[in-house]
């Protein structure tokens, strides 16, 4: 697969043991980002697993995404109230 034909996200995720505690991230390949973070190899969710995906939107290309990104960053904070950023 051609990288520029590949969807890219924001993400949040939410503590299961720690409902207040919320992530939101960035990746190309959600699956394996949760994964990852499940894992605990992110030092900064790796206290807080396990967690859950509980938002993710898609787009086309790296530019719309780091718009977005700052854009849907305080609503997420407000819809899943949390503390840390990836």
């Amino acid at each position: 697969m051609n990288t520029r034909d590949r969807w890219h996200y924001v993400y949040r995720l939410q503590s299961i043991p720690d409902p207040s505690f919320g992530y939101t991230g960035v990746t190309s390949n959600l699956h394996r980002r949760l994964a990852q973070h499940n894992r605990r190899e992110n030092p900064s969710t790796a206290p807080h697993a396990p967690l859950q995906l509980v938002f993710a939107a898609a787009f086309p290309d790296k530019n719309a995404l780091m718009i977005s990104r700052n854009t849907l960053k305080p609503v997420l904070d407000v819809l899943f109230p949390g503390n840390a950023y990836g």
